[in-house]
């Protein structure tokens, strides 16, 4: 993986520089600067490039592609309610995917965020991933 690329995040660009050591096993450099890490128990995050330098990390709670129709209207609902439970200081939101394969979480990260804020910000999701699955019923990855 090229760990400095003009078209990613800076703050991105630093934090894969101080993982290198440690950098997740599986990992992905995609175009347009969007990177995939899998880090603990298998909790695969996309970091996506958006507008205005702006960075967005993805993580899926669950598949929803192989349940029927009403368990999916169930798990939506529960996951609606728990949402609704959530602290307000949370900043990431759940959503579903566009196709509607998958409960997703989304955390937006600000162009002008240092490593330092990064690093937090990516054990704050993946701490809040881990509540959001087991929340739902599920194990890690």
């Amino acid at each position: 993986m090229n760990l400095h690329r003009a078209d990613r995040h800076p703050a991105l660009n630093a934090y894969l520089q101080r993982l290198q050591p440690r950098l997740p096993a599986a990992r992905a450099d995609r175009p347009g600067g969007t990177v995939v890490l899998v880090f603990r128990e298998g909790l695969r995050v996309t970091f996506h490039p958006v507008g205005r330098g702006d960075l967005v990390l993805e993580a899926r709670i669950m598949d929803l592609s192989e349940r029927s129709p009403a368990d999916v209207g169930a798990l939506c609902k529960r996951a609606l309610e728990l949402a609704g439970q959530r602290p307000w200081h949370h900043v990431d939101g759940m959503a579903v995917s566009p196709d509607g394969s998958a409960l997703q979480l989304h955390l937006w990260v600000p162009a002008d965020c240092s490593v330092q804020g990064l690093e937090q910000q990516v054990d704050d999701f993946l701490s809040a991933l881990t509540s959001w699955r087991s929340a739902m019923g599920l194990e890690s990855a």
